[in-house]
């Protein structure tokens, strides 16, 4: 699926939102944190689309309220504007309604499942799906839980599982080399199942034919697109989310009429401490916008941080910094005559239009034009 975008040209921009997808709030904001908003807000201005930031702060082991401000305080530093703010502790009665819904209408299924589980319960999962991953760890083929460091034991249960059939198609995404990761996530799941339940309470609760589901909480904040009414929505994550993005498009394709469009930016390789320094040197927000976004490479899966970036913005004028991110908006804009999909205009304002070089070349020739 892909955005004609002859047709979102003639779209109000209320009609298409860009959202990151949730975040989960720390103690201390890093960098790290500060990329999907300020992405969401660079091509939001870009595509005049309503600017959303979502945040998961309720989730089976802690709760995140109290970061959640701190949180919002350092995007309110940083000038990084939105419309709306998600947070899913804030909609889990109509989330579990939506999840419920797909069950009456057929969309999960109850089966007999073998799953490989923890004495802690959070590592809760089919074998299908085992991979090196954040909470546990394979040793000498066993799988250990990195939380109550026991192996984990197989067990026949009843599950509620998400089933994918044979026509799953590849998202809409930027860059788009990902795509082959999309294909290899396709392969890998094609007609078989995603596990949804979980043995343990996770505080979202459905009840069924064959009695009550724990759900997992990552598939409940997975179906919030469904919560606006927008058509065509725009999500932003790390590269190290494409699988929610691959589960998020299928549940958009098969149980929404919403056309989700991805941009999942590269991983960035920095020292927080040092990079956080650098970001607080100047308090204008063209500055903290252009540090960011000139740090990417969106031709690589992976980047590092660039002093150099920070060496040249530091050293020009607040007019400059001004100029520079406003010839960004601008030359950017400049593409949206195209017909090109989506998520290819996506690529080539965050691959070309937020280069460093090319963004000074542009701010010369917009200068020279007297648009500036």
């Amino acid at each position: 699926m892909y955005f004609d975008f002859k047709e979102v040209l003639k779209l109000k921009s209320k009609e298409i939102l860009i959202s990151t997808l949730p975040v989960k709030p720390q103690k201390e904001t890093n960098i790290g944190m500060l990329l999907s908003p300020t992405i969401m807000d660079f091509v939001g201005d870009v595509l005049e689309a309503k600017k959303n930031i979502g945040f998961n702060i309720i989730h089976s082991y802690e709760q995140k309220d109290t970061e959640l401000d701190g949180y919002l305080d350092t995007i309110s530093k940083s000038k990084i504007e939105y419309d709306s703010i998600f947070v899913d502790k804030d909609h889990g009665d109509q989330l579990l309604e939506i999840v419920d819904k797909m069950y009456y209408d057929g969309f999960l299924k109850i089966k007999q499942k073998e799953k490989i589980r923890c004495e802690c319960g959070r590592v809760d999962m089919i074998p299908s799906s085992v991979n090196n991953g954040k909470i546990y760890r394979i040793e000498n083929g066993n799988i250990i839980c990195n939380y109550c460091n026991q192996v984990c034991s197989k067990y026949i249960e009843k599950s509620l599982v998400f089933e994918l059939k044979d026509d799953v198609k590849i998202p809409s995404i930027c860059p788009p080399y990902l795509k082959k990761e999309m294909n290899a996530f396709i392969r890998t799941f094609n007609n078989s199942d995603i596990l949804v339940s979980k043995n343990r309470n996770t505080g979202y609760v459905i009840d069924t034919l064959s009695g009550p589901f724990n759900i997992d909480v990552d598939f409940v904040w997975s179906n919030y697109f469904k919560l606006y009414d927008n058509p065509k929505q725009i999500y932003i994550a790390s590269n190290h989310q494409l699988f929610l993005i691959f589960l998020m498009n299928y549940l958009a394709e098969k149980t929404s009429n919403k056309e989700l469009v991805f941009i999942a930016n590269p991983y960035l390789n920095v020292d927080l401490k040092e990079a956080k320094r650098q970001y607080e040197l100047r308090k204008l927000k063209e500055y903290k916008q252009l540090l960011l976004l000139y740090n990417f490479r969106w031709k690589n899966k992976n980047c590092n941080w660039s002093s150099t970036n920070t060496t040249y913005l530091n050293n020009i004028s607040d007019t400059k910094l001004r100029n520079l991110y406003n010839a960004m908006i601008i030359s950017s804009k400049e593409l949206l005559e195209s017909d090109l999909p989506l998520e290819e205009l996506i690529f080539k304002i965050l691959n070309e239009k937020s280069n460093m070089q090319n963004n000074i070349k542009e701010m010369k020739r917009l200068y020279k034009e007297g648009r500036l």
